[in-house]
């Protein structure tokens, strides 16, 4: 009876330690998939913030205009800018990188989360230029430009300040002169009425020029670019915006973007003159342009000028991932 009540403590003891050992494997299984899921959890919490760090640069209208103004100033200056209207950048080189893929403009973000000490970071990739500009041409159809809007709304906006813009509306004809001076390189007469005499006139010191002339829908205006002296440098650079026609005299070279909307494009030259940069128009036949024109599909300059466009910077998201 004795050796039986042996057994029976003997026996006791090790199925308490069994019981110990599973009751303890237990907590430490229940414990580690605890773990594990609030790891996973904020694994999941935390991509989720960097994404939505990531959406609040393409959402939030501060977010989106300060990416603007950077990548309109990189295409410019081939560098980031660590200003915005004398505020710091949310942007620098840590977190916004520029680069071309198949000679096309891109842009990456990196944005760094941290959640229940899980850190993330997701990277976006996206285009910098809406798409309609990136063209293996150097003319561009008007009715592939989106909701018409660079020839029914054109505003031109100079986002550093520093450019004259000229907008003039309901003027029969626009005489533009580049002449060998200094003090006056570009001459533009503007005509109403039917008079001989122009009814205003501006004088500009430098051969760069953003020029919109918009008439109303009953009248059309004529622009007609002369030059004074075959012998100098005939070149004219930037925006020439035309509701009518646009008439090219001479051995002008003109590089930037032209748009001519209800009128027609006419040479008067023996010699072609030069477009280099991008034409913008409602219809063309580009045999008989070819034939008056020599036309230069020049993309840097397309950039350089198209900054001031409106939706030329058209930033679009086309891949976010985690970075490991």
């Amino acid at each position: 009876m004795k050796d039986n009540k042996g057994s029976i403590i003997v026996f006791s003891l090790i199925l308490g330690s069994v019981i110990m050992t599973l009751a303890t494997y237990l907590l430490y299984s229940s414990s580690l998939d605890n773990q594990i899921i609030n790891t996973s959890i904020n694994n999941i919490q935390a991509s989720y913030i960097a994404e939505d760090k990531i959406n609040l640069y393409f959402g939030d209208k501060k977010y989106c205009d300060d990416l603007i103004y950077n990548l309109k100033y990189y295409i410019k200056y081939n560098k980031l800018c660590n200003h915005m209207y004398k505020n710091k950048s949310i942007f620098n080189k840590n977190n916004l990188e520029i680069f071309r893929e198949d000679g096309i403009l891109k842009g990456s973000i990196k944005a760094n989360s941290c959640y229940g000490n899980v850190n993330k970071t997701a990277v976006c990739i996206f285009n910098i230029i809406n798409p309609i500009y990136n063209v293996s041409s150097p003319i561009l159809l008007s009715s592939k430009v989106d909701n018409s809007e660079f020839f029914n709304d054109l505003t031109l906006t100079d986002f550093e300040n520093k450019i004259e813009i000229i907008e003039v509306k309901n003027y029969d004809r626009v005489n533009l002169y580049l002449t060998n001076k200094s003090t006056n390189k570009i001459i533009i007469k503007f005509y109403r009425y039917g008079q001989d005499n122009p009814s205003k006139v501006k004088y500009l010191t430098k051969n760069q020029l953003f020029l919109v002339i918009k008439n109303d829908e009953m009248n059309n205006c004529s622009l007609s670019i002369f030059s004074e002296d075959n012998k100098l440098d005939n070149t004219l650079m930037g925006i020439i915006y035309v509701q009518g026609d646009l008439n090219l005299y001479h051995n002008i070279t003109f590089n930037g973007i032209i748009g001519v909307s209800g009128g027609n494009l006419n040479v008067y030259s023996e010699e072609k003159p030069v477009v280099r940069g991008l034409l913008i128009l409602d219809e063309y036949e580009e045999d008989k342009i070819e034939e008056k024109i020599n036309l230069i599909l020049d993309k840097f300059l397309i950039e350089y000028y198209g900054i001031f466009l409106p939706d030329f910077i058209k930033p679009e998201v086309y891949v976010i991932k985690q970075k490991e």
